[in-house]
């Protein structure tokens, strides 16, 4: 019986928000040299925000960090990570009804297709674990050389972009992608296949 996709509660564990591309990087997209230092205040807001909307919309971390989804309340073969990529996965718990956390041996856990559609296969159910919640903790995003160059594109596309309309990163309500921002994060949106086959 397979589960179609839908909203997994996530969380990211890193306490610093890092960003995948250096403010000169993103200067030299926009076409401003180096040593142009007009906007190097305003310019790592902004890089930030734009992280933010983009990894939102693609389900697509740009960086190497830490993530705890929670897994379905179900007793499945195989769960569907809903963001990619997942380059490892670090624990697994269960915790009984007002209970506390309890980590799983990880020897029959298996991480498969983490770059494409990263699957989760175990052998640990519900039912014979009476828990009454799992979640999982993964190491997500993209290792250092891997990360497409159509990130750092629409990275600098909304850049350019809010630096030109004026805007702030406090004024979200006004934030707004441009068409070429938004076709590369069309095209690069994490499309999950499914979010689990249960066992029947």
């Amino acid at each position: 019986q397979e589960v179609t996709p839908g909203a997994d509660p996530m969380e990211i564990l890193d306490a610093e928000f890092a960003v995948p591309v250096a403010l000169d990087v993103i200067k030299r997209g926009m076409g401003l040299f180096d040593d142009d230092n007009d906007h190097d205040e305003a310019l790592p807001g902004l890089i930030k925000a734009a992280t933010a909307l983009f990894e939102t919309a693609t389900d697509r971390p740009t960086v190497p960090r830490v993530m705890r989804f929670d897994l379905p309340r179900a007793d499945f073969s195989r769960w569907w990570f809903p963001v990619a990529p997942v380059s490892a996965v670090q624990s697994i718990e269960c915790r009984a009804r007002g209970g506390e956390w309890v980590a799983l041996d990880m020897s029959g856990v298996d991480l498969v297709s983490g770059a494409t559609e990263p699957q989760l296969i175990c052998d640990f159910r519900f039912s014979s674990l009476g828990a009454a919640e799992m979640r999982v903790t993964a190491s997500v995003g993209y290792a250092a050389g891997t990360m497409p160059a159509q990130v750092v594109e629409a990275l600098t596309f909304m850049v350019k972009d809010w630096l030109e309309a004026g805007l702030s990163t406090e004024a979200t309500e006004e934030i707004r992608v441009g068409f070429d921002a938004g076709a590369i994060m069309r095209q690069l949106k994490y499309k999950r296949p499914m979010v689990a086959v249960l066992e029947v």
